[in-house]
């Protein structure tokens, strides 16, 4: 939520949840631009996507929201997102006049398809050592640190049902490429997680100072 009130260029934000203590805790630290929205038990179903829970805010939203207004999903179990990973995401999908915008991380391996073939073939054949891969030798996982796109598409992809809605790179489709700490984006649902996290950022700050 931090990331969203220090960027310029967000000018709403939506905390949705449907835990009434972390509501009331938002609702009482007079946040600058922050809203809240209790999730319904529908879309608070552990079966339930993102998706619904954007949908069904949309929905509650009527008129008042435009084509080509912009709305970015943020999970809350991926905190590293920065102000200027939104901006800098935010220039992407207006400079490309792109539809959407999916952030990914790298990774520096050699990974397999379920039936044993190399996905990075082509660098398996030129014979690299993980730490020379350059960009186009790396695996880019989809994560949750963002995904942007104009509101008429969420509505869209809500109204199909498409649950996980993972638009494929296009002209109207581009992937963020996130900052390159190792902590950046980590998944975190366990105090495990916080834990590992929380120590890759010591060492990380310790030796970037």
């Amino acid at each position: 939520m931090d990331a969203g009130i220090q960027c310029r260029d967000v000018t709403r934000i939506i905390f949705a949840s449907d835990d009434d203590d972390l509501l009331e805790i938002v609702d009482s630290g007079g946040f600058d631009k922050v809203e809240t929205y209790r999730r319904s038990d529908a879309s608070a179903d552990s079966e339930c996507t993102q998706m619904v829970v954007v949908g069904e805010w949309c929905e509650r939203q009527g008129d008042s929201l435009k084509d080509g207004d912009i709305l970015v999903l943020q999970e809350a179990t991926f905190p590293f997102t920065k102000p200027s990973d939104l901006s800098n995401a935010y220039r992407l999908l207006v400079d490309n006049n792109a539809d959407c915008i999916r952030s990914v991380g790298a990774r520096t391996v050699f990974a397999m398809f379920h039936d044993g073939t190399f996905i990075n073939s082509e660098t398996i054949r030129s014979s690299k050592r993980t730490q020379n891969f350059e960009d186009e030798d790396k695996i880019w996982c989809i994560n949750g640190c963002l995904r942007m796109a104009k509101i008429e598409l969420w509505k869209e992809a809500y109204w199909t049902n498409q649950r996980g809605w993972i638009p494929k790179p296009n002209a109207g489709n581009l992937l963020y490429k996130m900052r390159d700490e190792p902590f950046c984006t980590a998944d975190i649902d366990s105090e495990l997680d916080f834990l590992i996290c929380e120590t890759m950022m010591k060492s990380w700050n310790s030796i970037n100072k």
